[in-house]
């Protein structure tokens, strides 16, 4: 590495973050911390997330992350992670939809 080299950087993390199916105060303080930390937040439903980064103070930026564009978006979401940053996929309230699964729509997504 010469002195005008980037250091090796270390991939990013993708958090998978569920939301509460009823009260908001049912997050955990862990996906508090994440979502507050990272530099943009990948949402299911943006009217949604937006919500819950509102009501708990969160100004990370967001992006739509959905059926409806995952196939456009992943390619893009697994090179942001590869170039270092962390990325939280936000899913709507309740668990995973298996439909969702960044590494079904992009096998990159897994090496």
């Amino acid at each position: 590495m010469t002195m005008n080299d980037e250091p090796d950087r270390k991939p990013g993390t993708l958090y998978v973050v569920s939301t509460p199916l009823g009260n908001l105060e049912d997050i955990t303080l862990r996906a508090l911390r994440i979502l507050k930390e990272v530099d943009c937040i990948a949402a299911e439903t943006m009217e949604h997330t937006r919500n819950l980064c509102r009501h708990f103070g969160i100004a990370t930026k967001l992006t739509s992350f959905n059926q409806h564009n995952q196939k456009s978006k992943a390619p893009e979401l697994v090179a942001e992670l590869k170039s270092g940053p962390d990325v939280p996929r936000v899913w709507n309230p309740g668990t995973l939809r298996k439909t969702m699964k960044l590494g079904t729509v992009n096998p990159e997504a897994r090496r």
